[in-house]
């Protein structure tokens, strides 16, 4: 089915834009204070920042199945009217109950509707846009997208009312009613189910169906690893930087704002340069920032690594999953697609549990160590897989674009 025409300011995709610059918003806002209201304030383990990221994981990974039965069988306006009504009950949770039980239940039901709301907004600009635009749709939500995970960290940081679950809270709440007045003025009120693919109503509820694409299995695993390095990062640099006198204001921020400036201005390299010399440049840059932050010389070297890791961060997925989609035949894309969410959605929650367990027992170093780690494996897998890719069929141009673009709609 051929996508309608696109205004260049079409207000359905503005309308997607807006949405999860809001969400990720109040994501961002949660990311420093998991890790201040769980030590500081409530002087509980730090095995529970961990858990609070295993629970915001399990969370999203749960919020992307949902979203996708619900905007297949309702349209997109129903599955973000679900997602903003989670969202705001997290707000809620973080208004009025600030216990570590609370916490994590608010943190799970954030990362139902963030990946809700996500999965809703990247439907929209598939639908509104035509084949030849929709990777630079795609990847102007994901700046969206990373435009709030960068300010809400710098919030935080600047804004002592902020840095505090109930400002969190009301952040959030404001957001999902912002959210409701978006979609009541732009999206429609029903979209038929099929209409981004194409598929008929009829057909529509035997697509929900698990399937594991073997030739999106390494690119997938190999995501997977090097994420357990975003993982160490998100969640821990904060307690890193204190055990080392190191004043972690900002951290999150300069990370943030750099994976931004990769994804906005560097987000072609795959395109111009191939699958492996963006693989090699990302994950090199990754492993030699993170060894610099492990190392801890000085504040300005780790604020110049924390950005070299976000830069290096924004190459391998758009990279990895061309690879995919290229391993895979055109009736597999979709489990491709959801494959390469779901494993990133596994090896975070894995490593999120299990980092927080080292940290209880002071190894942070150890965390560093399985993250250099993850890299490096992530690195070996991908020079592979992306030689394999090399030796098939590559797709070119328009086409080329399009399905890296829609790949992209799983990431959150």
């Amino acid at each position: 089915m051929s996508s309608p025409s696109v205004r260049k300011t079409d207000p359905q995709i503005l309308g997607a834009f807006v949405l999860a610059l809001l969400v990720f918003l109040t994501v961002g806002l949660l990311v420093p204070l998991t890790t201040t209201t769980i030590v500081d304030r409530l002087n509980e383990p730090k095995r529970f920042i961990g858990y609070a990221i295993g629970a915001m994981t399990l969370g999203a990974f749960l919020g992307r199945i949902l979203a996708g039965a619900i905007v297949d069988a309702l349209g997109t306006r129903r599955g973000f009217f679900v997602a903003l009504t989670i969202l705001i009950g997290s707000g809620v949770v973080y208004l009025v109950a600030p216990t570590v039980q609370s916490f994590l239940v608010a943190r799970f039901a954030h990362g139902v509707g963030e990946a809700m709301v996500y999965t809703c907004a990247a439907t929209v600009v598939v639908a509104r846009s035509p084949a030849d635009k929709r990777s630079r749709y795609l990847g102007l939500l994901g700046s969206a997208v990373w435009g709030g995970l960068s300010l809400g960290p710098a919030l935080v940081d600047w804004s002592s009312w902020l840095n505090r679950t109930e400002g969190a809270g009301i952040i959030t709440i404001g957001a999902g009613v912002a959210g409701f007045a978006v979609i009541g003025r732009i999206i429609p009120a029903f979209s038929p189910p099929g209409a981004v693919t194409g598929v008929s109503s009829a057909e529509a509820p035997r697509r929900l169906r698990l399937a594991l694409p073997r030739g999106a299995v390494l690119p997938s695993v190999t995501i997977g690893f090097y994420n357990l390095a975003y993982a160490a990062i998100t969640g821990f640099v904060i307690l890193h930087l204190r055990e080392q006198s190191l004043e972690p204001k900002f951290a999150l921020t300069f990370y943030g704002v750099a994976v931004l400036f990769g994804r906005v201005l560097l987000g072609g390299i795959p395109d111009r340069l191939g699958p492996r010399p963006s693989l090699a440049i990302g994950l090199t840059m990754m492993f030699c920032a993170l060894t610099v932050i492990f190392v801890a010389p000085s504040l300005i070297a780790v604020r110049i690594a924390l950005m070299v890791f976000g830069v290096g961060y924004s190459m391998p997925f758009p990279a990895l999953a061309s690879v995919a989609v290229d391993r895979t035949s055109k009736s597999e894309r979709a489990s491709t697609i959801a494959m390469l969410g779901f494993v990133y959605d596994a090896f975070v929650f894995v490593a999120g549990v299990a980092y927080g367990v080292l940290a209880d027992a002071n190894r942070l170093d150890w965390i560093f160590y399985i993250g250099l780690g993850g890299i490096a494996t992530g690195l070996a897998l991908a020079m592979y897989v992306s030689s394999e890719s090399q030796n098939g069929p590559a797709l070119t141009g328009a086409e080329g674009k399009s399905q890296m673009g829609r790949t992209m709609e799983t990431i959150v």
